[in-house]
């Protein structure tokens, strides 16, 4: 599929699936704007935008909102695909780790979402949402990150009344 004149935002795409999914996009055509925690991307091309920062923070979703508007106008697809884990068991996990894990998982989507949402076309626009076998399952020392993932997975269906299209992919154990 040719993504020639598509604007698609990858999050956590400084490894893994969003570095896999970056370069995907890159090959078939697509303007890309990265974002990852990692200061540099080693695999950023010199038409990429790369904005590193913590998505977490709603005044840096803002900020990335704005230069995305300003560089690239319209993004038409956008893939939500950072997140973190906590390994422990329920009761050894620190609260604190615990808000971490949501916030990176969750509610860190959900700012993207609600600065990304205004720059997305009318029509065909699209939110990914790369969420975990996890979220379905779940798994022993994962539990608030299969809660994370699993409300991650529900909230595309919640949106699909108004606004861009949304969509949860699920994966399991992967190798990229």
């Amino acid at each position: 599929m040719r993504l020639n004149n598509v604007t698609a935002l990858v999050t956590g795409a400084s490894s893994g699936i969003g570095q896999a999914v970056s370069s995907h996009f890159r090959r078939e055509g697509a303007r890309l704007l990265l974002t990852g925690r990692r200061e540099r991307l080693d695999s950023a091309e010199p038409d990429d935008l790369y904005v590193p920062g913590d998505l977490n923070d709603e005044t840096f979703v803002e900020h990335l909102a704005k230069q995305a508007a300003e560089s690239l106008g319209t993004v038409d697809v956008v893939v939500l695909n950072h997140g973190l884990q906590a390994t422990s068991p329920l009761t050894e996990m620190a609260y604190d780790d615990a808000k971490n894990v949501l916030e990176s998982n969750l509610l860190s989507a959900f700012l993207v979402m609600k600065h990304f949402a205004p720059l997305m076309p009318e029509a065909g626009g699209s939110f990914v949402c790369v969420s975990s076998r996890l979220g379905m399952v779940g798994m022993f020392g994962q539990v608030l990150y299969s809660a994370a993932k699993g409300a991650s997975s529900c909230s595309p269906r919640a949106r699909r009344s108004n606004g861009p299209r949304a969509t949860s992919v699920s994966t399991s154990s992967l190798r990229v």
